[in-house]
């Protein structure tokens, strides 16, 4: 991950939960895996929004977690939460300010 990129404190991370709760998953990830074109479209979605839930098709929690790990390291982003097979990803934008 991009060390420049601060980690939300536990509050802001709340907050970030509470305004993921109401978003849908805008992506999907299939069972291919994690692709450089899937990579892309996750950081172009990253240009118009801070916030993004991702639904993963794995077959357990685990490999949701270890994807989810690896997409965050790939984009970067911060793997904020995982329900289920849905993810959501925080990444600052640059004009805003932070959470």
């Amino acid at each position: 991950m991009d060390q420049s990129i601060a980690y939300p404190d536990p509050r802001a991370k709340r907050a970030l939960k509470a305004r993921g709760h109401q978003l849908k998953a805008i992506l999907t990830l299939g069972r291919q895996g994690v692709s450089d074109a899937f990579i892309e479209e996750v950081s172009h979605c990253f240009d118009a929004t801070d916030l993004i839930k991702v639904r993963i098709a794995a077959d357990d929690a685990a490999e949701t977690q270890s994807l989810a790990e690896a997409i965050a390291a790939r984009v970067p982003c911060h793997f904020i939460q995982r329900v289920g097979r849905v993810v959501l990803f925080y990444h600052p934008q640059k004009d805003a300010p932070q959470v």
